[in-house]
């Protein structure tokens, strides 16, 4: 398990999960502000995500995306690389991530997986998505992630 500290050094998994309950995930969101405020820290609801489309809206919508932004994949990986408000990271907290692409093929897994893991090596900010999932949902995710060639840690709360 990794620490909550260590969720911002370059060497750490681009996607994590962290098995708690809401009011938690809340008070975690609010730390990681507190602790990184050079980063873009933002919460993303699954449960509004269980499509591709819904969750580039809803991610376009807590990261602020550009006005240009058209809502595909190609435009999702252009706002997180050449993100336009200066940041040192931009971390997504994914609440109820087991809703995350309920509705969708694999493929949204395999996009979205793909273009996160690109990000490791690219010059811009450092990006990391903390999806709330425990038992067989973090399983499930992990599964999805890893498939694709991504990897996964679990965050411990103190």
């Amino acid at each position: 398990m990794a620490a909550i500290t260590d969720l911002l050094r370059p060497e750490s998994p681009r996607f994590l999960t962290v098995d708690c309950d809401d009011a938690a995930f809340g008070r975690l969101y609010l730390r990681l502000l507190e602790e990184h405020p050079s980063a873009t820290v933002r919460l993303i609801r699954g449960k509004r995500s269980r499509k591709a489309g819904d969750f580039l809206a809803e991610t376009a919508a807590a990261l602020q995306f550009p006005l240009y932004f058209g809502g595909g994949w190609n435009g999702f990986e252009e706002c997180i690389r050449q993100y336009w408000i200066p940041t040192s990271a931009i971390v997504g907290l994914v609440a109820g991530a087991e809703s995350l692409f309920a509705d969708d093929t694999e493929s949204a897994w395999e996009a979205f997986t793909g273009i996160v893991n690109d990000t490791r090596d690219a010059p811009g900010p450092s990006v990391r998505f903390l999806f709330q999932a425990g038992g067989q949902a973090a399983r499930l995710l992990r599964s999805h992630i890893e498939s694709h060639g991504g990897s996964v840690a679990t965050i411990a709360l103190p």
